[in-house]
């Protein structure tokens, strides 16, 4: 699968970004490498272990204008593209070793989100309730803001997870689902 010619560093908002910050041209670089590698870590990890120092707050901000850009002006199709890349993505963040893990499950978080703004549970069911699966994980784990909003929003993805991994039509999905959440 080839990435839609729309992830480039062309829709960057001009003025958003000082013009010597390289993290929008990093930002594609990371997309293609992440497409290229179907979202093995090994494959994406030398630009990754080149680039932390821009895995910062920056990156987030730079990550959310590119995307609200480009996934205004993209086919739905194209959009879907960029949203499994972007889960890709989050998971390779999520998993790095190195660098901020604050930071790379923020980032992560947001790819998720992102992704979101595609997904919907009619037209991509699996997606929609896997990021959401996925969101639960990452907000019960992170230190970053309340820990009480963290539990109230892993549990309102897990539960958005469950109306489409129920154990009639997806055992093995509706297992990793922590249940207790719901009584």
């Amino acid at each position: 699968m080839q990435l839609p010619n729309s992830i480039t560093t062309e829709f960057v908002p001009q003025g958003a970004i000082a013009p010597f910050d390289p993290t929008p041209v990093f930002l594609v670089e990371l997309l293609q490498a992440t497409q290229a590698n179907k979202g093995d870590l090994y494959g994406v990890y030398p630009l990754l272990a080149e680039n932390l120092d821009l895995l910062e707050a920056n990156f987030i901000y730079v990550l959310r204008n590119w995307a609200t850009l480009t996934l205004s002006i993209v086919s739905l199709e194209e959009a879907a593209r960029i949203a499994d890349v972007l889960v890709d993505l989050a998971g390779i963040i999520w998993g790095l070793p190195e660098g901020d893990g604050d930071i790379n499950l923020e980032i992560a978080i947001d790819c998720c989100e992102i992704a979101l703004q595609v997904y919907n549970r009619d037209e991509y069911p699996n997606q929609w309730a896997t990021v959401h699966q996925n969101l639960a994980l990452a907000y019960s784990t992170r230190s970053h803001a309340s820990g009480v909003e963290n539990t109230r929003r892993a549990y309102a993805h897990y539960y958005q997870a469950q109306q489409v991994f129920t154990w009639q039509t997806f055992p093995q999905e509706w297992r990793l689902i922590p249940h207790i959440a719901f009584i």
